[in-house]
């Protein structure tokens, strides 16, 4: 064969090689340079109701239709049936790739390794949270390490009745407020309310026995409900002086009667005292603020819980976080769904401030066109207090029940089965024996 023949052959077995994809792989990538990527699936869980889970599959599918290689497995349901399940998952190894984390039940999937740190992620920008603010950044960090990232952020808020406010000739409170404020505040509320022939509304509803409240309280002391080393983070004086407090605005007459308080169910607030006009004042975690407003005529504005005496202490700051499984076997597409919620323009679009508003801030004034007056309100607010809020300490094991006993030594004052300090005192044998 002479040289003029090898060459054309050697010439078409080349281009039939490349034809038929059997060009030499890159030594570099190990891959054809025009291989597609490999399939995926994700299993991607989340709580919420059918509005929620609505919103999800479309921002999901948007998802899928910029990367097709990845194919999304969903679960959802409402959030009791969630963790239940999931700490079933968990249990026998077998929980989904992402999944929405709520920060007080964190600690213990922590604990057993079970939630993969995203630090290295985010520092390589796989997720991207360069344009978040510190404390919410910092919302989901335990023992050091980031293990979940906020998708929505709340902060605990003073709701009132602007409208009304200016019908009895009231001066709204004052932004940054404290808490010897807000008992001026109510009192001089009441008297009006009064003088103008208003007999069956009071100035504020009962909130000693919620927790966002008496957990601002403590923050503005510079303490907390818990220590990080899973104690209490206040002492007996702290309590004392909370039931103390509300025990005044009681035999003061600015808050309703408990059993009265009782018939309105706190938990839906189209059917709570503040929607149906019973009290001027409701504190509540901020993305409630558009519900309630939604379910009144009169107009209604916010402002913060109030603070102690330094009024930069006593913001809270939480919200729904996202995380990943630690055993996940895909976590660079797991990070790229995580990184799509967080910044994409159409999972902005689509989500809004279905959690609180997000992290990122060019993706909040993306949305606020978006939103309704009300839920700018909220927005605004979260963003005015995110860089002053701290983030709680997280509850320990039985927290939950600790929180449960100071809402029972704040009925048994309000019902006056108990003394303030006969209630501090039961309260804290019970923490003792919770917390050993």
């Amino acid at each position: 064969m002479n040289r003029g023949w090898t060459a054309v052959c050697c010439a078409v077995l080349v281009v039939s090689l490349a034809a038929c994809g059997g060009a030499p792989k890159s030594e570099e990538s190990g891959a054809s340079p025009a291989a597609s990527p490999e399939k995926v699936e994700l299993r991607v869980a989340w709580w919420g109701g059918e509005a929620r889970h609505k919103l999800w599959n479309e921002t999901l599918d948007k998802f899928q239709e910029k990367y097709p290689h990845i194919t999304l497995k969903r679960e959802y349901t409402d959030i009791n049936a969630f963790f239940d399940k999931l700490n079933t998952q968990m249990a026998a190894g077998s929980a989904p790739d992402v999944m929405t984390m709520a920060r007080k039940r964190s600690s213990d999937y922590v604990q057993r390794g079970q939630l993969l740190p995203l630090d290295d992620l985010i520092a390589s920008k796989a997720i991207d949270v360069s344009d978040f603010s510190q404390p919410v950044l910092d919302s989901g960090k335990l023992n050091g390490k980031t293990y979940m990232i906020s998708i929505g952020t709340i902060a605990s808020a003073t709701f009132y009745n602007a409208d009304l406010f200016k019908r009895v000739g009231v001066s709204p409170p004052r932004f940054d407020w404290t808490w010897d404020e807000f008992v001026a505040k109510v009192i001089e509320l009441q008297e009006a309310l009064k003088k103008n022939g208003i007999t069956d509304v009071w100035a504020t509803g009962d909130y000693g026995g919620d927790e966002y409240e008496f957990r601002a309280f403590f923050l503005g002391r510079g303490k907390d409900l818990f220590s990080p080393d899973g104690k209490l983070g206040f002492d007996r004086q702290d309590l004392i002086d909370w039931l103390s407090l509300w025990d005044k605005l009681r035999k003061a007459g600015v808050t309703p009667p408990p059993e009265v308080q009782a018939e309105y169910p706190s938990e839906i607030p189209e059917q709570g005292m503040f929607a149906r006009g019973k009290v001027a004042m409701l504190m509540r975690p901020s993305n409630q603020f558009n519900a309630n407003q939604q379910a009144m005529k009169d107009e209604i504005d916010l402002v913060r819980v109030p603070a102690g005496t330094d009024r930069t202490k006593g913001q809270d700051l939480d919200g729904t976080h996202i995380s990943i499984y630690a055993k996940t076997k895909h976590p660079k597409e797991a990070a790229l769904l995580i990184n799509y919620l967080l910044n994409d323009p159409d999972s902005a679009k689509i989500l809004k401030i279905e959690y609180g508003p997000v992290g990122s801030r060019k993706m909040n004034d993306l949305i606020k066109p978006l939103l309704k007056p009300a839920e700018v309100k909220s927005l605004e607010f979260v963003q005015k207090v995110s860089d002053i809020a701290r983030t709680p300490n997280l509850s320990p094991t039985g927290g939950a029940e600790i929180v449960k006993q100071i809402k029972l030594a704040n009925e048994a004052v309000a019902f006056k089965k108990k003394s303030v300090e006969q209630a501090v005192d039961d309260f804290f044998k019970e923490a003792e024996r919770i917390l050993k």
